[in-house]
């Protein structure tokens, strides 16, 4: 049953900088990022296995876990 619609999923990402002027043509940028920021999960497509023991029955969950990033720029 490939028509199936699964449940929904969310996502949160943000993205967080500052730039700081050394002098008039330099600049150093400080950056911090994260991914799904709530950690949320979802429930994966139910079992479409007709006449299996689990057919309508979601048996796992997905979602990436969160993830953050930080990082520095310099330009000159």
């Amino acid at each position: 049953m490939a028509d199936l619609h699964g449940f929904g999923t969310a996502q949160e990402n943000i993205s967080l900088y500052k730039d700081f002027r050394i002098r008039e043509r330099m600049k150093l940028q400080i950056r911090a990022e994260f991914y799904n920021l709530f950690n949320r999960h979802y429930f994966n497509n139910p079992n479409t296995t007709i006449g299996g023991a689990y057919f309508g029955d979601v048996t796992s969950v997905g979602g990436s876990p969160r993830n953050g990033q930080l990082g520095a720029r310099f330009e000159w």
